[in-house]
């Protein structure tokens, strides 16, 4: 019997630098298009591949329109490549990323229907329990979250855990504060999704003591309250509220949260998924930032500013800037319902605003510096937010961990990541915005292209039988 082989065709720079596109062919000889995501901190020793590639097989147990199926396992260049099926889309990251350059938002309806889709993802991942060893996702970042040009959602990034194994350092903020991976504490980690998904900035990291847990988590309230454009309502406000409580009691389980959120998102104005997607996501996809003479540049999307230390630069007239805490006491003051000022109630077309919830607005007030009284951002520490020429800094996504722990440590590489040139990314200049909620379309704009034309890659010892194919 034949082996499958893997033909790798470009980098996809719509979910990640480390995300390779190709094409498997079965031993059947049916081909298929994949995704390739390489962990270059774990070594593709034999001992790691034939571990990694048992879990697989319970890893395939899992079965949800909501999860990207892995495929296989291999080594590419000497690194652990985990083998997606197809799927042409974009990470939640690289869409925040480029809403926050054209200082737009994501929707908020759209963003409740991500965080619901999440967290029945992760219910149905916990229910996958094989003697000592369970699946698990470690943290449901928006690296992890990818959307397609139909409004679908697919969370990646699944492992399965041994009760021998070290625990992972998540992402900033996608940590509960008991830890582990027990229901309460996935329950914890979407409603740290939603807040990144809503504000555009990391969740608030967890404290022992629950009177600064609760605080942190006010903070994060304000920030997704004083969002320019539409709200997200008293009822996802609450919820979000409650998954984040210190009390793993208080939060339940990720399956009532994600049915919770799903309902919630139909009483919300602005464009959901299934309307937002189809005339951005490609538009995303093929994202290219302005060069310094006006023209399209066709490198990899630049880091955002809290990644290099630099402001992005705002475009023309484009002058929104987060509410400060002043600004948001007075907003306040004129009670819960008012319209938030500076006219940011029509930032997006059709969307409505409304005040925060009556208690949590009694909170903000009583923390709310006096008229004229100088305080501390609600940004959080670390942060500083201003207008327009704003600078926005401190944000830590903490030490960069892989997929596989436990792993041996690949050599030492470097961090510098060179441009991928000109003539292979597949990267088209921005097409005109047409009107309407949130589209970014153009009808007369060529087909995305989500990745790039560079050669294959060599994957490991076994390519050697080929110029461009692989056994798996």
């Amino acid at each position: 019997m034949g082996k499958s082989t893997l033909k790798l065709t470009g980098v996809y720079e719509a979910w990640g630098r480390n995300v390779r596109s190709g094409r498997l062919t079965r031993a059947t000889g049916v081909e298929a298009p994949v995704l390739v995501r390489v962990d270059e901190s774990a070594v593709a020793s034999p001992d790691l591949l034939l571990r990694l590639r048992e879990d697989a097989r319970l890893l395939g147990r899992l079965q949800h329109e909501s999860v990207l199926r892995i495929e296989h396992i291999t080594a590419v260049s000497g690194s652990v490549g985990v083998v997606y099926e197809g799927f042409e889309c974009a990470s939640a990251a690289r869409i925040l990323r480029v809403l926050r350059m054209r200082n737009q938002v994501l929707p908020a309806r759209a963003a409740v229907e991500a965080a619901a889709a999440v967290g029945l993802a992760l219910d149905e991942a916990l229910r996958i329990v094989d003697g000592d060893r369970a699946v698990f996702h470690p943290a449901p970042s928006p690296e992890d979250v990818l959307v397609d040009t139909a409004g679908r959602v697919k969370l990646a990034g699944f492992r399965v855990s041994r009760a021998e194994d070290a625990p992972s350092v998540p992402p900033k903020g996608y940590l509960a504060p008991e830890g582990g991976a027990a229901p309460p504490a996935a329950t914890y980690l979407v409603g740290a999704l939603l807040v990144e998904l809503l504000s555009g900035e990391s969740p608030p990291e967890a404290a022992a003591d629950p009177e600064r847990h609760e605080a942190a988590v006010r903070r994060a309230l304000i920030r997704v309250l004083a969002r320019p454009g539409d709200t997200p309502g008293e009822p996802v406000v609450a919820a979000i509220r409650s998954a984040l409580a210190h009390d793993p009691t208080v939060r339940g389980g990720p399956g009532a949260l994600g049915k919770k959120l799903r309902e919630l998102a139909v009483a919300l104005q602005s464009p959901g998924l299934r309307a937002w997607a189809p005339g951005s996501i490609p538009s995303v996809q093929r994202f290219a930032a302005p060069a310094s003479d006006g023209r399209a540049a066709s490198g990899p999307l630049p880091l955002l500013a809290e990644e290099t230390n630099q402001r992005p630069p705002l475009g023309a007239g484009q002058t929104i800037a987060p509410m400060d805490g002043p600004a948001l006491a007075e907003a306040l003051r004129g009670g819960p319902g008012a319209p938030l000022p500076d006219g940011r109630a029509s930032s997006l077309q059709g969307a409505s605003t409304s005040g925060p919830p009556p208690e949590l607005a009694a909170e903000l007030l009583a923390a709310a510096p006096p008229r004229g009284a100088a305080g501390p951002s609600p940004v959080g520490p670390g942060r500083s937010v201003a207008g327009p020429g704003r600078s926005v800094a401190g944000r830590s996504a903490g030490p960069a961990v892989g997929p596989f722990a436990g792993a041996p440590a690949a050599p030492e590489r470097s961090a510098a990541r060179a441009p991928l040139p000109a003539t292979s990314t597949g990267i088209h200049p921005l097409p005109p915005r047409s009107p309407g909620l949130g589209g970014l379309s153009d009808p007369t704009a060529p087909a995305p292209h989500a990745h790039t034309g560079a050669p294959p890659l060599d994957i490991g010892p076994s390519a050697r039988r080929g110029p461009s194919a692989a056994g798996l």
